[in-house]
């Protein structure tokens, strides 16, 4: 794990964009930027992160505004070294807030009524 001090002014150094981006033009999508924090080799699927975590912080990255993507550099630091073996897990995980939360919220956002979404199956 890099120092915190080293951490920051990688946050400093940085922006986050919507593509893989290039190391030499300070532009780098959160999960190539998880790479260079691990001391990895310039990529959007860093040895060091779990597949399952990069596939949706992918997602993720391309679909959010600048600005709010910004806010992603912090994960950048918490995704090295989840690369350990978990996937299924972390799946499952994924699944169930995305049908238990997250698929709720929007249908609420959508108009559904409270008695709709109350329905919704769970996990």
């Amino acid at each position: 794990m890099p120092e915190l001090a080293t951490v920051q002014s990688q946050f400093d150094r940085f922006d986050l964009v919507s593509r893989m981006g290039a190391r030499e033009d300070r532009e780098l999508c959160v999960m190539s930027f998880v790479a260079l924090l691990a001391g990895e080799r310039h990529t959007d699927r860093p040895a060091t992160a779990c597949p399952v975590i990069a596939s949706y912080v992918i997602k993720i990255n391309d679909a959010i505004d600048c600005d709010t993507r910004q806010e992603l550099k912090p994960l950048a630091v918490r995704i090295m070294g989840t690369n350990d073996g978990r996937q299924r897990a972390r799946a499952w995980v994924l699944a169930r807030e995305c049908v238990n939360d997250v698929f709720a919220r929007l249908m609420e956002g959508a108009g559904a009524s409270g008695e709709v979404v109350s329905r919704l199956p769970r996990l």
